[in-house]
């Protein structure tokens, strides 16, 4: 499935490009759905492998980029939703630079939720106007949320540290 969904992004902007938004709204729901599905089956089936939970994890960042890149054509205001996703990318990858453990905590999952209804219902909504007051809405609220989720990966990987030096001293 995590192929599929990478193949699935240039159909996604195809469709942005030729101003089919709902087609757009559509792709991107497939896409995000089919992530879930992933998800299940790597667990139920045990498939899963490092590969495959660092293949699934950068098709995830791709798509979220290709999303907000788009969005951001369409109303600028989604800077601030890929500054964000950009911050905790830029913190994971020190993370596992430093040779920690960048986990995925629950709140971080929740985040990527609420991003990809927000992809979606953006790109539907964008039919009507760009700048309707709930795309507006979702993205600030959206940026909050990924402030939150970045203190709280800040504070694992400096408790992670902590417990580092407290045993290798």
């Amino acid at each position: 499935f995590t192929t599929l969904r990478l193949v699935c992004v240039i159909p996604m902007i195809l469709s942005f490009q030729s101003g089919n938004l709902l087609v757009t709204a559509i792709l991107c729901a497939s896409i995000g759905c089919t992530d879930k599905l992933d998800g299940w089956a790597a667990k139920y089936l045990n498939g899963a492998s490092e590969f495959g939970k660092r293949f699934d994890a950068g098709t995830d960042k791709l798509f979220a980029l290709v999303c907000n890149v788009l969005l951001c054509l369409l109303n600028p205001v989604f800077i601030l939703n890929l500054i964000g996703e950009m911050e905790i990318s830029s913190l994971n990858l020190y993370a596992r630079f430093k040779h920690q453990n960048p986990e995925t905590i629950y709140l971080g999952k929740v985040k990527t939720v609420t991003l990809f209804l927000e992809y979606c219902l953006s790109f539907f909504l964008a039919t009507l106007s760009p700048y309707h007051p709930l795309i507006l809405t979702m993205i600030l609220s959206n940026f909050v949320f990924q402030q939150v989720v970045l203190k709280k990966y800040i504070q694992l990987y400096q408790k992670q540290k902590e417990e580092f030096k407290q045993y290798h001293i």
